[in-house]
């Protein structure tokens, strides 16, 4: 945004897998969680099957946790309880009761779910809502008095839009206070790979999520994270989408590219242009009186 609320990320070297934020513009951040320094491991969670979830998100490596609440059931008791007992243990909760039209399981009314999705706002660190809903701007409206941010989503489980069409729809997204977008589209080419790679790439006013979906989409879900895509997706339970993969799965290779690109960064020390500092350098012979 131009009036400097919301910050900027750009990212002028593409090589540098860290998105930078401009001087003078706030960061945004899910509860205590900053988006868009770094790739954020999103665990999501479709049933209520397995409690020790509640305990263990943290140590699986997930950043944030995703309630699918259109899989759990909205309406079913217990969901609730649980994302509490989530948010007390330091993990950030995202609600998401996913439209049926957008690969979700919620077949009533759009209008339907809104005082369930007001409610979850209200309660909770995060809610994702599609851009095509009619709920987006209310929700949108009532984030931004709370001070919370909103993931504002766009699906497409046929085919991956043409660039120029992806980057408008990112430019929607944008003019939307407090959102934080989200594209995922089915992937069924290398041409689709690289429309959402450029979509990545190009210079982008807010942190910005994209996902490849599909068999041939799955490498994306690693590969993005490590080019700027700001969330990482994956699944506690069962998987919620086509080539989604393991939650911990995704937070140990993060992890690991992590370490391999700090173990080949030079170290001060020892970068060249300093002479005889870094560990095992020889030491001058003392000349000979």
């Amino acid at each position: 945004m131009r009036n400097g609320r919301f910050a900027c990320v750009t990212r002028a070297n593409r090589k540098i897998r860290v998105c930078r934020t401009q001087k003078g513009m706030k960061g945004f951040r899910i509860g205590k969680v900053s988006i868009g320094k770094t790739p954020r491991v999103v665990g999501c969670l479709s049933t209520l099957r397995e409690p020790s979830f509640v305990a263990k998100a943290a140590r699986l490596g997930c950043d944030l946790v995703e309630m699918r609440i259109d899989r759990i059931g909205p309406f079913r008791s217990g969901w609730m309880d649980n994302a509490r007992g989530i948010e007390k243990a330091g993990v950030p909760v995202i609600v998401t009761l996913r439209w049926a039209r957008e690969g979700g399981l919620w077949t009533e009314s759009d209008l339907g779910r809104e005082p369930i999705l007001l409610s979850a706002i209200e309660a909770f660190s995060c809610v994702d809502i599609e851009l095509a809903s009619a709920l987006c701007l209310p929700l949108a409206r009532r984030a931004e008095e709370l001070g919370k941010r909103l993931i504002v989503s766009f699906h497409d489980f046929r085919l991956t839009p043409p660039l120029d069409a992806l980057r408008q729809i990112v430019r929607r997204i944008n003019r939307i206070p407090c959102a934080i977008p989200k594209i995922a589209t089915m992937v069924t080419s290398e041409a689709d790979i690289f429309a959402l790679r450029s979509l990545l790439e190009s210079e982008n006013e807010r942190p910005l999520c994209v996902i490849g979906m599909g068999p041939l989409g799955s490498r994306t879900r690693l590969l993005f994270p490590s080019l700027g895509s700001c969330l990482a997706y994956g699944y506690l339970d069962v998987p919620a989408a086509p080539g989604q993969l393991r939650a911990s799965a995704i937070a140990w290779q993060l992890k690991t590219k992590e370490v391999e690109r700090r173990n080949h960064e030079p170290s001060g020390k020892n970068s060249p242009g300093r002479k005889g500092t870094g560990h095992g350098a020889r030491r001058p012979r003392r000349a000979k009186a």
